[in-house]
């Protein structure tokens, strides 16, 4: 680490210690033991449940799940985005109500059409299983490798679809005697896990790998991190691999932040401390120092680079000089890379009432997740409690996002991609490849009408909305830039949604050869942009006019719409789509 980097660490945990009697803390943390999904949990007086069609937040329901728990800590990898047009999608789900959910496991879709549509969800394994991890081999064009979990016969098991798309899997391997892990694909057909070891709670944090797309492992629960500040945990560590290059991030509750980063595809490993924070005995009695509350994630940029995000707590020394953990809105995400050092991404509303997250073991802001579009900008979601209660006066969250264009160094503003009341948007991830011309996140996130979930006892058992969004357009408030002519037709969904009473539509039209053979000449004709009701009658025409290839956005002012479900379809020339929005008042 160079000279001018060690004194930015030293500035920024300078701040970050330095705040004594000045942050806003709430309960003290308590101790939670980590969900493995092999509890039998009690059934509550069951209420009654929505239909799995029924969205609460904007997106598009592509499922239900009665399990509605995603995580411990750290995101899971639930969307592989192979930059084409497709996506695949794996998330932990059961189907029934019942409180052993005997039907959970890793459930598994596949969009032809850019998210537009997708297949129902269809189960990956035989058995019940749990903590889906999903990625690809380039290698092999792309087929898909499944992991999850057997808390039961604590192992983990992995599955390979038979082709791209075919959700067709083979079970090649029971791997190890860890669970809660985390899957990245690198090089060829090696196959690279990070897991949790040693029961519940977990003693260690341990590494697999195979090199032969999981039908061997030849290596099998290594113990990893030696620095005595490295604590493990469930889910509070995260992996991700790109070519040769392999890293794992450990960022346990109260523990240092640290990853392992290998250049020869897992042989050798070098271990560092980014982030060194105070243990037992080390913190003076009522110093304060923001310390992980074990949510983190890594990813690979364009050129390489890694990107490692957490979120915190705030510890206060005690009498004993030990640190004890508390919630606050002081509290922020954070990032990091070799070149940037830490940075603060992101705080949790500072509006939000002090009081126990329901549903979660992070604090107010947490479970954060990043995409990279081929440009290098950063994208981040992440679940933050907002200022809407139930009936009960329990705290909503919602999905938040920030941006950054120049590898970090500085962010945006927040976003709120799940705006409205009255709903829990939680659990949310990121595919990893953000599309280009124009950014478009593609994001996974849970969605029901009450705070928290079931499996940790916060309200009834009900099927729980599995929600697909697309986020567009945002990483122009970060200096980014578009290419200006597309290379396919797109037409996006609005933002935000619900909304009242305006909202933004996208659409792109390429530059095709028209009848004079002439690139870029096109023979679109008229291109149409109107909004229906559900009984197709067209309440609103935004665009009928000839069109070069571009990317446009529209304003759509509702005022005067009753609130619903309307539809909004572009036609350009042979291309025809079609996406949903809701007006509500």
């Amino acid at each position: 680490m160079n000279s001018k980097l060690v004194l930015l660490v030293i500035a920024i945990l300078c701040v970050a210690t330095g705040m004594a009697a000045s942050a806003i803390k709430g309960p003290r943390v308590l101790s939670r033991a980590a969900i493995t999904g092999d509890e039998i949990l009690s059934q509550k007086v069951f209420s009654g449940h929505y239909p799995s069609t029924y969205n609460l937040g904007p997106g598009d329901s592509i499922g239900f799940t009665t399990y509605d728990y995603g995580t411990n800590g750290s995101p899971r990898r639930t969307l592989v985005n192979f930059g084409d047009g497709t996506i695949a999608m794996a998330q932990m789900v059961s189907t029934v109500l019942d409180a052993g959910t005997p039907d959970r496991g890793s459930w598994y879709s596949y969009s032809v059409d850019g998210g537009m549509s997708w297949p129902p969800l269809a189960k990956v394994e035989v058995g019940r299983r749990g903590w889906t991890s999903i990625d690809q081999f380039q290698a092999a064009g792309g087929v898909e490798a499944v992991l999850s979990h057997d808390f039961g016969a604590f192992n983990m098991e992995f599955n390979v679809d038979a082709a791209k798309g075919a959700g067709v899997w083979t079970s090649t391997a029971t791997v190890g005697a860890s669970v809660w892990p985390r899957l990245a694909i690198g090089d060829g057909f090696s196959v690279h896990i990070v897991s949790s070891a040693g029961g519940n709670p977990p003693t260690g944090i341990a590494y697999s790998r195979s090199p032969d797309a999981g039908t061997t492992f030849d290596i099998v629960d290594l113990p990893i991190f030696t620095s005595p500040g490295v604590a493990a945990g469930a889910d509070a560590q995260d992996i991700a691999a790109q070519g040769s290059n392999v890293v794992i991030v450990s960022a346990n509750s109260g523990g240092d932040v640290a990853i392992l980063s290998s250049t020869d595809n897992g042989d050798t490993w070098d271990e560092q401390v980014i982030y060194d924070v105070a243990g037992l005995g080390e913190l003076a009695e009522g110093q304060e120092e923001f310390q992980s509350d074990g949510s983190c994630s890594a990813v690979f940029d364009q050129s390489g680079n890694v990107h490692v995000l957490w979120s915190n707590f705030l510890a206060v020394g005690d009498i004993s000089n030990n640190p004890v953990l508390f919630y606050s809105v002081d509290a922020p995400i954070m990032h990091w890379s070799e070149s940037t050092g830490i940075t603060t991404v992101a705080y949790p509303s500072p509006d939000t009432t002090i009081g126990l997250p329901l549903g979660r073991n992070g604090n107010y802001a947490t479970q954060p997740d990043m995409g990279v579009d081929l440009g290098g900008s950063l994208f981040v979601v992440y679940a933050s409690m907002v200022n809407d209660v139930d009936t009960a006066g329990n705290y909503f969250q919602h999905v938040f996002v920030a941006l950054s264009s120049d590898e970090g160094l500085n962010w945006t503003n927040l976003y709120d991609v799940t705006p409205g009341s009255g709903f829990d948007a939680s659990f949310s991830s990121v595919a990893d490849v953000v599309d280009s011309n124009p950014p478009v996140m593609h994001v996974t996130y849970h969605c029901d009408p009450f705070p928290g979930n079931w499996v940790q006892m916060n309200h009834d058992q009900v099927q729980v909305a599995v929600m697909y969004l697309q986020v567009p357009g945002l990483i122009e408030d970060v200096g980014g830039s578009v290419s200006e002519v597309p290379t396919s037709f797109s037409l996006l969904q609005n933002y935000p949604n619900p909304f009242n009473p305006m909202t933004d539509i996208g659409y792109q039209l390429p530059a095709i050869n028209g009848s004079h053979g002439q690139a870029g000449i096109t023979d679109y004709g008229f291109v149409k942009l109107a909004v229906y009701d559900m009984l197709g009658r067209e309440v609103a025409t935004l665009v009928n006019a000839e069109k070069q290839p571009g990317s446009y956005t529209v304003t759509w002012d509702a005022t005067g719409v009753a609130s619903g479900v309307y539809f909004y379809r572009l036609t350009a020339g042979n291309f025809v789509a079609m996406r949903k929005l809701i007006v509500v008042k």
